[in-house]
Order: structure tokens, then C-alpha cells, then sequence
């Protein structure tokens, strides 16, 4: 009888022993076990190309958002050239002499340069929004033998100095001069380098123009 207990006895903390060591052995392997979220969404982040700005588009996972074209850059005159068609009063102006030429070049340098009919001309030029303004002309002396092209030229000159502010459109240029109750009416020429050339370089502002105000006059 004294056996069978001791028997019993044996076989429980067999039992017992095993019993613990499954348990150790079953916290283990649920420790090397990686947890997974089958609702994580993954993190995915894009870089956009110098230039192109991203926007964030309804349904699009997070950084997968739509590029767009940056900001449409404003209008500019710059390395423009325009030929003159007509000034004066809007709706009654004067077209421009049949075979006579007035240009005007926009440098990216601040300054303008070109044709006036007789002679060639530069200036500075200032913008500020739709403002522009012209500063002080230098021109050469040629003296032109039809009257008529040399009143154009002189009031062009004029119109200039007093000129206020411009529309630009596709390919007409508008100033308007005289306290905005004149303008001049421009088409686009041809596109042009930042320096404007004259005719045969042989314009030179330093030896052979003179520094004109705003009432232009000329030697004859």
C-alpha cells in the first residue's frame, strides 16, 4: 500500500513538471511571433521634381498626391520688340506714316532702344504692375527732309516721356500717354536679344546723341 502512494505520488510531479514546461515553452514561441495589422496601410512618400508642386487628391493614398504645373509666370516686356501702328486720341488715332518705321525694344538690361522714324533712340524704362514709365531720351541728330516724319517722330518722343501705364494681349501692346487720354498702339515684331543693336552700330550714346527731357527738340 505504502508502494502505490509513493507510485501516485512520483507519476503527479511528473505530471506537474511536464505541465510547467509546456507553458514556458508555449510563452516562448508566442514572444518570437511578430504581431501583424492586417488594417495598417503602408506610409508611402514622393518627392516632387524641382518645379512641380503636389496636390493632395481625394481617394490617393497619403504622398501620393497629383503633380500640377507651378503658377503661370506674369506677362513680361522683357526681350520683346514692338513696331508702331497708330497713336492719338482712342478711336480717332493717327496711323503711322506709310514706310516709316518707329520700333521699340525692351532689353532685359531696364532699357529700351529703337527706331523713332528719322533717328535711332534709347531710354530707361520702370514698371510697376500695369505702370510704366520712360526716362530721359538719347538719340542721334539726323535731320529727316520730310516735315511730316519728323512731327511723328517728335510726338512719339513726347508721347513717351508722358506715358502712364500698358495692356499687353497676345501680340499688341497698348500705352497710354497724356494723362491716359492718348495712346499708342503697338503689334509685336520679332523676339529679341537682351542688347539691342542699331543700325549699322554705329550709334553711339556717349559721342554723337544728346540727353533729351520730357519736350523733345532737335538741331536742324
Amino acid at each position: 500500500m505504502l508502494v502505490s502512494e509513493n507510485v501516485l505520488m512520483n507519476l503527479l510531479k511528473i505530471c506537474l513538471t511536464i505541465l510547467v514546461l509546456l507553458v514556458i515553452v508555449g510563452c516562448a514561441q508566442n514572444a518570437a511571433t511578430p504581431s501583424v495589422s492586417l488594417d495598417a496601410t503602408p506610409s508611402v512618400s514622393v518627392t516632387a521634381p524641382s518645379g512641380v508642386y503636389l496636390t493632395p487628391t481625394p481617394g490617393n493614398p497619403p504622398g501620393l498626391d497629383t503633380p500640377t504645373p507651378p503658377p503661370a509666370a506674369l506677362t513680361s516686356l522683357v526681350n520683346t520688340q514692338w513696331k508702331l501702328v497708330s497713336m492719338g486720341v482712342p478711336g480717332a488715332e493717327t496711323p503711322v506714316i506709310h514706310g516709316i518705321e518707329v520700333t521699340m525694344g525692351f532689353g532685359a538690361d531696364g532699357k529700351v532702344a529703337g527706331s523713332s522714324g528719322c533717328n535711332q533712340y534709347s531710354t530707361d524704362y520702370k514698371i510697376n504692375g500695369n505702370q510704366i514709365t520712360f526716362g530721359s531720351i538719347i538719340m542721334t541728330e539726323r535731320a529727316c527732309e520730310n516735315t511730316a516724319v519728323m512731327q511723328q517722330e517728335t510726338e512719339f518722343l513726347e508721347a513717351l516721356q508722358s506715358s502712364t501705364s500698358f495692356e499687353q494681349t497676345n501680340d499688341h501692346l497698348v500705352i497710354k500717354y497724356n494723362s491716359g487720354q492718348s495712346v499708342m498702339n503697338f503689334v509685336n515684331a520679332i523676339a529679341i536679344a537682351p542688347r539691342i543693336a542699331f543700325k549699322n552700330d554705329k550709334f553711339n550714346p556717349l559721342s554723337r546723341s544728346t540727353r533729351r527731357g520730357a519736350a523733345v527738340s532737335r538741331k536742324t
